[in-house]
């Protein structure tokens, strides 16, 4: 984060559009740099408009997942499942996606047709 904070002050970065993943701090979900610059746009569960009628749209996180190795069946680390964040099976991420999806991207669409 703060290799991020540091780009937003140098004035290097013209815009700067992200949406953290599953191993990101769990600080990046809820922090919109808007206090450090108007260059950086946090799009997890949210949307930026790129150009006219062309609109982007951002879920961040994970869920658990497992690595297979592809040249047998045996779990790659062991068996062990690999950690997520913040979504903790894939009915909680189908959840948010779906509020996400029906509650912010479609009006936003409609709005724009």
């Amino acid at each position: 984060m703060k290799k991020l904070e540091k780009l937003l002050k140098s004035g290097d970065a013209s815009k700067l559009i992200y949406v953290p993943g599953g191993t990101d701090s769990a600080s990046l979900y809820d922090h919109d740099y808007k206090e450090e610059s108007k260059k950086a746009i946090n799009l997890h569960k949210g949307t930026y408009q790129l150009a006219e009628g062309l609109l982007m749209a951002g879920l961040g996180g994970s869920v658990p997942a497992v690595f297979h190795s592809s040249e047998n069946s045996d779990d790659a680390w062991g068996g062990e499942i690999l950690g997520s964040y913040p979504y903790e099976d894939d009915l909680q991420m189908q959840d948010d996606l779906d509020e996400f999806w029906y509650d912010k991207v479609i009006p936003e669409i409609e709005n724009e047709s």
